[in-house]
């Protein structure tokens, strides 16, 4: 038996192919390394340098989509330079270390966009598919993370996100900081996607390519755009979205819901999100519950600036037992040590808040009410405006509502802040 067993296992190797064989260097590459290697010379990593050291400020990734030198990458990793020109400038580097000036050229401000320009332009590029790709399709993402390198890292589409008003992508990939602005590609080695955002480490969002085609077109219409072109351009284009985004909301009737002895505005669209946090613990004087709201899409315009942002926020201050001279008390010190931030922007961003204070019936209630508004230097037409008030009649319970708007128009802050105003009832 011993005997038949060998001359079976001798027999069974006599059919394998030689071991040479099975490592032919000409058997077909696993897709990521194919891709790796084939699509290097068309990856870059943009740096945006100081221009008093030359070193780096922060860095991003881009790729080649066409052959006379246009790359893409995100908005937010070119939005320094292009804010801020006289202190720095933009440079793409390859893997190989090859360095090449980078000139913005168009910017989709909506999908966190940007075309820049390099000379001389390099042979290899990245050929455009179709964003339209099926939930557990693999893909691959590359870029530059952390300074170290390039990746590639390979992962699953999960579909478009629900209950956003811009198209984004839903992936496994984990992308690292430094790999914004890089493609993601299809099986096909298509890009599908640029990569924008993580959501948390292991969960990641793609802009669709499909916005990239008449951005191209219109980068390729220009040699070159000034700095105060391109903020101009994205003024209009904020201005333009703003009546589709803000005008159906002003239209449309507003989920409400309990507060107190108030109906207050909640989600007042799918793409509003609220929270809540009771505080009524009994060894407090106060009960003070709140709930805020506020909108999923807001705009990036830079690290300290957002546009069409939409937030507000309710406090109920009630107490234990009456005490209605300690209850004011403290929403006086609430109105006093309120605090304008809107992201903390400086002096170059935009102007200081001029404020105005009115007692104004609310639902029928009097109200102190607190209007602040403030105008971007870059993009004079658009304002960031808070609201702030309290409910003055009821000696047991006050209400105070803040409302914040980013980046919106005089005419559009208006129109939002009379019709918040108006949506909010009392009931007795």
């Amino acid at each position: 038996m011993l005997h038949v067993f060998f001359l079976t296992f001798c027999c069974l190797l006599a059919c394998l192919p030689p071991l040479s064989a099975q490592e032919n260097s000409s058997a077909p590459l696993p897709r990521a390394e194919e891709f790796y290697k084939k699509y290097t010379p068309a990856l870059y990593q943009i740096e945006t340098l100081s221009r008093q050291s030359r070193k780096k400020y922060a860095i991003g990734s881009a790729f080649q989509v066409s052959a006379d030198g246009l790359l893409v990458t995100n908005y937010h990793v070119i939005a320094p330079a292009l804010l801020n020109p006289r202190m720095f400038v933009l440079l793409a580097r390859q893997a190989d270390k090859a360095e090449f000036p980078a000139t913005v050229l168009a910017v989709d401000i909506l999908h966190d966009l940007a075309i820049l320009r390099i000379n001389p332009p390099q042979e290899t590029f990245l050929p455009l598919g179709s964003s339209d790709i099926n939930e557990g399709k693999v893909i691959y993402s590359l870029g530059n993370p952390h300074d170290l390198g390039l990746t590639i890292k390979e992962g699953l589409a999960n579909g478009f996100v629900d209950k956003s008003v811009y198209r984004k992508i839903l992936t496994s990939l984990s992308l690292n900081p430094g790999m914004s602005g890089g493609p993601t590609i299809n099986e096909n080695g298509q890009v599908i996607g640029v990569n924008v955002a993580v959501a948390d480490m292991a969960l990641s969002f793609l802009i669709p390519a499909d916005y990239l085609e008449p951005l191209v077109t219109k980068a390729l219409g220009h040699k070159s755009a000034s700095p105060s072109t391109m903020t101009a351009d994205i003024e209009r284009q904020l201005l333009l979205q703003e009546r589709k985004r803000f005008i159906p909301l002003l239209k449309m009737p507003w989920e409400k819901q309990q507060f107190g002895h108030f109906l207050v505005p909640a989600a007042i669209a799918s793409d509003f999100s609220c929270w809540g946090k009771p505080n009524d613990a009994p060894e407090i004087w106060i009960k003070y519950p709140m709930f805020s709201c506020s909108s999923q899409d807001s705009i990036y315009l830079s690290q300290r600036l957002n546009a069409h942002s939409v937030f507000f926020n309710y406090s109920s201050l009630s107490s234990v037992s009456p005490d209605p001279v300690r209850l004011y008390s403290l929403a006086n010190d609430y109105f006093n040590n309120y605090r304008l931030d809107l992201q903390d922007a400086q002096s170059e961003d935009a102007e200081n808040f001029r404020c105005r204070t009115d007692r104004t019936l609310v639902a029928g209630r009097p109200f102190l009410v607190s209007t602040c508004a403030r105008r971007l230097k870059q993009m004079p037409r658009l304002y960031d405006v808070n609201l702030l008030m309290g409910s003055l009649a009821d000696p047991e319970e006050i209400l105070i509502v803040e409302l914040t708007l980013s980046a919106v128009s005089r005419e559009m802050s208006l129109g939002m802040v009379k019709k918040f105003l108006k949506e909010i009832e009392w009931q007795k």
